[in-house]
């Protein structure tokens, strides 16, 4: 039977929840993206005229580590969401989703990949941003590898990397603060290989 589960799964959305207030843009600055919405009233437009914004800012912060893999190639990678989106699992803040060539083709098949595996190599990536007192911050880049079945649990290695360059990692830094996306994924293990799908209405055409 397949699992169908959202990244704004509200079961695991107490766990990580942050106080972030999320909204529109309204004008760009030199120096800050400023907006004035709630985070709730956002519409997919709305939501990708703030991800224009810090676009450019985003890339520059993920690009000092140049030891992750997929960074920052990720931006040449399929996009499978229309527009970011707010993911309850990922504190509550916006993200856009790429995967690479390996596992685009599966992924995209959705509910009917029907208990494949991805191939080793696979790597989503979810760029995130926030809004705090009015401007648009920016976020982590959320990765997710799949490796062979002994070299990580679940064969799967997950990597949260900030802004500033510096990264928590599977079996690499800090690698118990990603204990928390290890069990947040075995709930998708069986029936999507620990993937999670966008809602319907965010996910791009094959």
């Amino acid at each position: 039977m397949s699992i169908i589960l959202r990244f704004g799964f509200a079961g695991f959305a107490g766990a990580i929840a942050l106080a972030i207030g999320l909204t529109s843009v309204t004008g760009v600055h030199a120096e800050a993206c400023k907006t004035d919405l709630k985070r709730d009233d956002v519409v997919q437009d709305q939501a990708n005229e703030l991800y224009a914004c810090i676009e450019a800012k985003l890339l520059e912060g993920y690009s000092k580590a140049t030891d992750v893999p997929g960074v920052p190639g990720y931006k040449d990678w399929k996009l499978v969401t229309t527009a970011p989106l707010v993911s309850a699992t990922h504190g509550k803040m916006f993200v856009n989703h790429y995967v690479n060539d390996l596992g685009a083709d599966l992924y995209t098949k959705w509910e009917d990949m029907d208990g494949a595996k991805f191939p080793v190599g696979t790597i989503f990536a979810k760029e995130s941003f926030r809004i705090s007192k009015g401007e648009v911050k920016r976020g982590p880049l959320f990765l997710m590898e799949k490796v062979a079945a002994d070299a990580a649990p679940d064969g799967w290695v997950y990597t949260r990397l900030f802004p500033n360059g510096k990264y928590q990692r599977t079996n690499g830094n800090k690698s118990e603060k990603m204990a928390f996306c290890h069990e947040c994924h075995a709930a998708t293990l069986d029936a999507q290989d620990a993937a999670f799908f966008p809602p319907e209405e965010y996910r791009t055409a094959n």
